[in-house]
C-alpha cells in the first residue's frame, strides 16, 4: 500500500486542505512540521525541487517519489476514485 509523506506550516491553509484529504480517504501518511526550522524546509525544498508547502511524497515499497502539492494530491485523489 502506497503511504505518503507531508512536510507542512501549520499556518498554510493548503497544508491543512492535504492532511484532511488523506484523514478523509484514510491513507497512511506522516507529517513532519517544519514551522520551526527553515534551514531544514529550504534543504527539502531543494532536494525535491519543490518550492511551496505542502511538499507531498508517496512512498511504495521503500522507495519514496514526490507527488508535489495539494493540486496533485486532489488530482490523484480524483483519479482514484474513477
Amino acid at each position: 500500500m502506497k503511504t505518503f509523506e507531508l512536510f507542512v506550516k501549520t499556518d498554510c491553509p493548503y497544508c491543512k486542505k492535504a492532511v484532511n484529504l488523506l484523514s478523509l480517504k484514510g491513507w497512511k501518511f506522516v507529517v513532519t512540521v517544519v514551522d520551526k526550522n527553515p534551514e531544514f524546509l529550504e534543504r527539502t525544498k531543494e532536494t525535491w525541487n519543490w518550492p511551496t508547502v505542502p511538499i507531498i511524497l508517496s512512498e511504495l515499497d521503500g522507495a519514496k517519489s514526490l507527488l508535489g502539492g495539494c493540486a496533485e494530491l486532489e488530482t490523484l485523489l480524483t483519479e482514484s476514485t474513477q
